[in-house]
């Protein structure tokens, strides 16, 4: 069974004080092998509209997946044989469907209020 840490940030090093972090749900979810989650983020302060998902392997390697800014946008992943799905359900939530799940990992959503060029994802 794998462990998912779920964590949520703002999109900088520092957060303002003013911010309101966004929320994930489940915050921390245990699953099997081969078993589908799902993974959900609020958005709690639309000064910072774009959302992102990211996530960190057990080894400790952050990697980036997508980001969204705009409703109905969708994307699937695929990275280390595991199928990740983000839709940007409404301009406050983003879901990330992650399927065939083979190692532990940290899940992570942020919030920025500029989109970031990331088109060449490390892995």
């Amino acid at each position: 069974y794998w462990k998912f840490p779920v964590v949520s940030s703002c999109g900088s090093l520092i957060c303002p004080t003013t911010v309101t972090h966004p929320q994930q749900l489940p915050s921390y979810s245990v699953v099997g092998p081969g078993t589908l989650q799902s993974v959900t983020c609020t958005l709690k302060d639309t000064a910072y509209p774009w959302m992102s998902w990211y996530l960190q392997e057990a080894r400790g390697q952050l990697h980036f997946l997508v980001q969204s800014g705009t409703k109905d946008d969708q994307e699937e992943i695929l990275w280390g044989g595991t199928s990740y799905r983000s839709k940007r359900v409404s301009n406050l939530e983003l879901t990330l469907e992650m399927k065939n799940v083979t190692q532990s990992q940290t899940i992570y959503c942020t919030c920025s209020k500029e989109h970031s060029e990331r088109s060449e994802r490390r892995w």
